[in-house]
């Protein structure tokens, strides 16, 4: 007998235990509405509708309205003082009450203990618009009795809608999500600065930036899944010790993805950034902005640098390097190149550290020539033999202490190709001596062309022929003519080409042989003698084309004669040549 009956109390005990685990998992709700009205039904259904994101099911399996259950005014009317009511007494019903009003109360308790939730939803009209009160109760018992409903309240939302409006019922849907909090998917919040993405999770968002810069905060990659419609909100975040009338700020425009602000003050910002999607806010996004005062800026002579690429008729080397320079007015001592970055592309991120290595032209050198007072930054632009274009384009930025980047300079480098040929335009002022004793010699002036062959970088070939009236004089039973008939020169030039910049003076010797004519009194034909000399000149480099270089030169020769006929004679010159490189 007692084995039955404690079989029977654990089979009792199982089955309670059983019963109330199925009615924590399965939520129910009872809804009442003090007006019955058209959006009652409306309000049934999107319950019905909620899904938990949790669990990818039903908010509820069981919603009802207790307006259906109980039509009755006294019962409608007693559920009314139950939810107004401030301070009830919890534990019993007052002993004051009517039999018919216990019997009410209690038929209200016991609708109530069948639901897990209560949801009263209040109207007021005012004009056009209809005010909303939603309140969600928790339906609570303890020892068989039901606490009082007010004590149990979980959320209030008060909003109005204009039912003229067509979203007025999003508006709705929307509060009605807000009191059950796992029925949205939250919305994201992102924020992008110059290429660099933020969000909430990505820790110590910090940038720094210089004085007086314009920048656009761009929001507009946030988004939610469930609507298309959402508030962008911004805020500068005050710290606790701050006060908001005094602390700096940044001034944004309501509602708007894309913030465009200037900074005119140093120091430090806090803003806040999250986006609400109707229902719920996103996590914020935290960005810490420093500026500070602009860094030392260098100063570029000339954007436009060149590399020049002379062809001869002896190749060069197919690894010889063709570097580029920058000249820069302003450079110290202690500048160093680490505070500078040459890129193959502009660079929109503004952090050093962002940038791809392989966008870089590395190292760069700063030097100083001998010949212009300006130092330079030489670059190497990583081509060599033919492997060159005519024209490229690199972007120049000064980096501060913190890797920011700033100041960018457009440097246009060009490849300037020249030929082994070059023509030349020669004025000489010459002088003649014939050792006699009754004159100190004959001043000339002529004019003649020239061309000349680049053999090497170094050694070239010269060929000019005089132009004009010949003179003639007699020597030693002979009619000599002067000016010569034709030169030919080897010119040796003392210069890297690598390091050729205009401007530049390039000193050369070389060795001239002439060709003059004579012949005998009594003859009619004339025939050829030769000079030889050595010369000595400098070449100075005026400026270059797209098509062609300008170079301006100087020299002096000496000329003494092979034959013996004329060893007297002894002729020298200054000359000036315009000298055309195509």
């Amino acid at each position: 007998m007692y084995k039955k009956v404690a079989l029977f109390h654990f089979l009792l005990f199982f089955y309670s235990c059983f019963a109330q685990t199925n009615i924590d998992k399965q939520k129910s709700i009872l809804i009442y509405s003090d007006d019955s009205g058209y959006m009652q039904p409306f309000v049934e259904k999107t319950i019905k509708n909620l899904q938990n994101i949790d669990t990818d099911s039903s908010f509820f399996t069981s919603v009802h309205s207790f307006n259906r259950f109980i039509s009755d005014n006294k019962y409608q009317a007693e559920l009314n003082n139950l939810i107004l009511t401030q301070k009830p007494n919890n534990i019993k019903i007052n002993p004051y009450y009517s039999e018919s009003e216990k019997q009410i109360r209690n038929r209200i308790f016991e609708i109530l203990n069948k639901y897990d939730y209560f949801l009263t939803v209040k109207t007021n009209t005012l004009g056009e618009l209809i005010e909303f009160q939603f309140q969600l109760y928790e339906t609570v018992s303890s020892e068989n009795t039901v606490y009082n409903i007010s004590d149990r309240v979980l959320s209030v939302e008060n909003f109005f809608i204009n039912p003229k409006e067509k979203d007025y019922k999003v508006e709705i849907t929307n509060a009605l999500q807000r009191l059950f909090k796992k029925s949205n998917r939250i919305p994201e919040a992102e924020l992008k600065i110059f290429d660099q993405f933020f969000n909430a999770d990505s820790g110590n968002n910090k940038i720094v930036l210089p004085i007086d810069i314009s920048i656009m905060i761009d929001g507009s990659n946030s988004g939610d899944n469930d609507t298309e419609i959402i508030t962008y909100h911004w805020r500068n975040i005050i710290e606790k010790n701050e006060k908001y009338q005094t602390t700096k700020k940044l001034i944004f425009q309501d509602n708007s993805p894309i913030q465009n602000v200037k900074i005119k003050e140093s120091g430090e910002y806090k803003i806040g950034f999250k986006v609400f999607d109707g229902i719920d806010y996103s996590k914020e996004v935290v960005i810490n902005i420093i500026v500070r005062e602009k860094p030392y800026f260098i100063n570029v002579v000339d954007t436009t640098v060149y590399s020049k690429k002379l062809r001869t008729i002896i190749p060069l080397k197919s690894n010889r390097k063709f570097f580029g320079k920058i000249y820069v007015s302003n450079f110290t001592s202690d500048t160093i190149t680490d505070k500078l970055i040459l890129s193959k592309n502009p660079v929109s991120q503004k952090n050093v550290i962002d940038i791809k290595r392989d966008l870089l032209i590395e190292p760069l050198k700063i030097k100083k020539d001998n010949f212009y007072s300006y130092p330079y930054i030489e670059f190497d632009p990583g081509d060599s033999g033919d492997a060159i274009s005519e024209r490229r384009t690199y972007y120049l930025y000064n980096v501060d202490d913190d890797g920011n980047l700033h100041n960018q300079k457009v440097i246009n480098h060009l490849y300037l190709v020249r030929g082994f040929v070059s023509f030349r335009f020669n004025f000489v002022n010459a002088a003649m001596n014939f050792n006699r004793e009754d004159e100190s010699g004959t001043s000339y002036q002529y004019c003649s062309l020239a061309v000349g062959f680049h053999i090497t970088n170094n050694l070239e070939l010269e060929l000019a022929l005089p132009f004009g009236d010949r003179k003639e004089e007699n020597y030693k039973n002979h009619n000599f003519q002067y000016p010569h008939s034709f030169e030919v020169s080897a010119n040796y030039l003392f210069f890297d080409p690598k390091k050729r910049i205009f401007g530049q003076i390039i000193p050369y010797l070389g060795f001239n042989l002439k060709s003059f004519y004579y012949k005998f009194l009594e003859d009619e034909i004339y025939s050829q003698t030769y000079s030889v000399g050595p010369k000595a000149g400098c070449e100075y480099s005026l400026t270059s084309w797209r098509m062609f270089d300008l170079d301006l030169r100087l020299n002096v020769n000496y000329d003494i004669f092979t034959e013996k006929t004329f060893n007297g004679i002894n002729s020298g010159g200054l000359g000036v040549s315009a000298v055309i490189k195509l």
